[in-house]
């Protein structure tokens, strides 16, 4: 199967490479495999990372690489017969502490114009995200560098700011320590949140699905 263009260096002998994905990996793949197990059969030397997206998973997803018991980044390069070990984040392996592909702890985001939707589902389940779908890149840029956040504040000490039903209606308020918006669980609060809840629903069904195949 054809390789994505990537850190490809010359052509060797043909090898073949078992990639084992572990955890909810196995929703991205391609083909529907029952045991997580891929064997893909190169012709040239290729980066492992490479070899992994051309399975169907995003590397964003992949927090841990093991060649051989042996943990690589992602330009590492394969060149003959190997078994590949592909773990999603916050994966069971209490070994390579030090190894891990992705960073951890990230508490806040910066959303671009055209990811509103998911700005807003973000923030739903709880994470910081700044967003302004007319920001220009040299705006969002200065935002990093900013940690404006949205903190919860009193109604009392934002009533006087506070449209007539929504003092009535509701309890909880934040307010950005850097622009001063008020913000507040509105009436789509629970649509939001019903919506999130079947997207978890599904997810878990089907790598209920995938782990009993």
């Amino acid at each position: 199967m054809p390789i994505r263009k990537g850190e490809l260096v010359s052509e060797v002998s043909s090898f073949t490479v078992l990639l084992n994905f572990h955890g909810d990996l196995a929703f991205f793949l391609k083909s529907k495999v029952s045991n997580k197990i891929v064997e893909r059969r190169l012709g040239e030397k290729t980066s492992v990372k490479d070899v992994i997206e051309s399975c169907g998973v995003p590397h964003p997803e992949i927090d841990l690489i093991l060649v051989d018991g042996q943990p690589v980044g992602f330009s590492h390069i394969l060149e003959c017969d190997q078994e590949i070990d592909v773990y999603p984040i916050r994966s069971l392996p209490t070994l390579f502490h030090e190894n891990r592909l992705q960073p951890a702890g990230i508490k806040q985001f910066i959303a671009d114009g055209h990811l509103g939707k998911l700005a807003r589902d973000l923030r739903l389940l709880g994470f910081d995200v700044a967003y302004d779908r007319d920001a220009q890149d040299r705006q969002l840029l200065a935002v990093m560098n900013i940690e404006n956040r949205a903190e919860k504040v009193e109604k009392a000490d934002v009533i006087e700011k506070l449209e007539p039903l929504t003092r009535i209606h509701y309890e909880h308020f934040r307010r950005c320590t850097g622009c001063r918006q008020i913000y507040w669980p509105g009436s789509h609060f629970d649509k939001l949140r019903a919506r999130i809840e079947g997207i978890r629903a599904t997810l878990a069904a089907k790598s209920r699905s995938e782990n009993q195949r």
